[in-house]
């Protein structure tokens, strides 16, 4: 795999996100970013395509 190309919506509060991750050069990529920029709603959504579940959107609810 050289390219992996993501195309993500409404997925645990992300939005919209469209990118390509370039692995021609490595074999991993690190995701760096401050505090709510959605990197464990990244993480949740890719575990969740291992396991063969679908991502839902999340709607914090007063108190979470």
């Amino acid at each position: 795999m050289q390219t992996l190309r993501i195309k993500l919506e409404n997925c645990y509060g992300i939005k919209k996100l469209k990118t390509d991750l370039d692995f021609s050069q490595a074999r991993a990529i690190a995701v760096y970013a401050p505090n709510g920029a959605m990197k464990t709603s990244l993480a949740q959504t890719f575990k969740d395509l291992c396991e063969g579940t679908n991502s839902l959107a999340w709607i914090p609810m007063l108190g979470d």
